[in-house]
């Protein structure tokens, strides 16, 4: 297990660029399934999740070979609980499994802990387009002869529902409508992926995405975007321990709703095309933020900047729309010193003058440990992290990236 030594209070310097996105990388690798042909996707990031997904491929019978090339030649619809249960995203190869198997099972899936995250809306979907579904214990399995097209309107946005409708749709028979859909960047690259084999997608970014089934796909290469998580976890980290810092590679477009957290903060910006310069200094201005889907402020920045916050000078307050029980990083960062009060959906933060150094834990919640990171390099003096293996879920050789910028990180496995 790895630990963290950070001793806080530099400010960072220079510039980084950014992987390509985790968020995207998984849904897209797993579409491989679905595939009739090889597949090619690049600027993989090399992370412990994406490693699980080469796992489960292989695990079906897929051949994934080096830079991420994949032959979808499955031979088998069962994921196994040890799989299942280092990503939840595995529940969106229910629908491609059923397509190509007439039956496919999983157990229930894992990921970080930061509430509950039901998979009804995805079985209530596999449901409207024809599968049969049994739950016995922990264990899931969908029948189906042919999924049919349906109309299915999600409760919320949920990112994950709108990837497996879309997977399921597109060869299903006929035309699936998804209403309320998630309008991520993440989504839109997904719908590129499956037209690019062939798939007829359209309103992939907007709140309706129409699907006309297909009887076949081929294959695919496509380059993946560039991680907006990632990148914006940068510049909070920037924000929070001060200094100047460019991200290339971060685009605008993707982060629009942290840029202006980041401006009302007090962070000096300056945006170009493919990449955002921060400047910064001093304690943040007290700024209330709301997360949201997007193009919302990201419930996976929502712990990074809350970390940025508690130096704010005046109070602050972050409502968690989308996972309203994601702060159990608060119980760490007050070792920190941090004065943060949490009442069910949201927090109310205290801005203190200083943080002072800490041993702290990390949990599996990826984007919690990535917070105790950032107010570590903030804070006075010396912190350890234990447990600093959760940021390899999501971060690509992060100590190293932000010791270019300054940063003083020892590492110890």
């Amino acid at each position: 297990m790895a630990t963290y030594t950070i001793r806080g209070g530099r400010p960072l310097h220079g510039r980084l660029s950014v992987s390509g996105a985790k968020n995207a990388a998984i849904p897209i690798l797993l579409a491989s399934t679905v595939a009739g042909g090889t597949c090619a996707v690049r600027n993989v990031p090399e992370l412990s999740d994406v490693a699980a997904v080469a796992d489960l491929l292989r695990h079906l019978g897929a051949r994934v070979g080096p830079g991420y090339t994949i032959e979808p030649t499955l031979t088998t619809s069962a994921i196994p609980a040890a799989l299942a249960g280092r990503l939840r995203m595995s529940v969106i190869l229910l629908g491609p499994l059923l397509a190509r198997f007439g039956e496919a099972s999983t157990a229930s899936p894992g990921g970080c802990d930061i509430g509950d995250r039901p998979i009804d809306f995805h079985l209530a979907g596999l449901r409207a387009m024809g599968a049969r579904i049994e739950e016995a214990g922990d264990r899931i399995v969908c029948r189906a002869d042919r999924l049919r097209g349906a109309e299915i309107a999600l409760p919320m946005p949920s990112v994950g529902a709108t990837h497996h409708m879309m997977l399921a749709g597109t060869l299903a028979d006929g035309m699936t409508v998804i209403r309320n859909a998630a309008r991520e960047p993440e989504v839109v690259q997904l719908a590129d992926f499956l037209n690019a084999m062939g798939a007829r997608i359209a309103g992939a970014g907007t709140p309706t995405v129409l699907i006309h089934g297909v009887t076949g796909l081929g294959g695919a290469d496509l380059t993946l975007i560039p991680d907006r998580i990632e990148a914006g976890t940068y510049l909070l980290a920037a924000a929070a321990a001060g200094g100047d810092v460019t991200v290339d590679g971060a685009r605008p477009d993707h982060l629009a709703a942290l840029l202006e957290v980041l401006g009302r903060g007090g962070c000096d910006l300056a945006v170009a095309p493919g990449a955002v310069r921060l400047r910064a200094s001093g304690r943040p201005q007290p700024v209330d933020i709301t997360t949201d889907p997007f193009p919302g402020f990201p419930t996976d920045l929502q712990s990074p900047a809350l970390a940025w916050l508690l130096r704010a000078t005046g109070t602050c307050r972050i409502v968690d729309t989308v996972f309203p029980d994601r702060f159990g990083v608060v119980g760490e960062l007050g070792k920190l010193g941090a004065q943060v009060q949490i009442e069910p959906g949201y927090a109310t933060i205290t801005g203190v003058p200083g943080l002072r150094g800490a041993t702290l834990k990390a949990a599996p919640d990826l984007r919690g440990a990535a917070a105790l990171l950032i107010a570590a390099l903030a804070a006075d003096g010396e912190s350890t992290i234990g447990g600093a293996d959760a940021l390899a879920r999501g971060y690509q050789c992060l100590d190293q990236r932000l010791r270019a910028l300054g940063a003083d990180i020892a590492t110890r496995a």
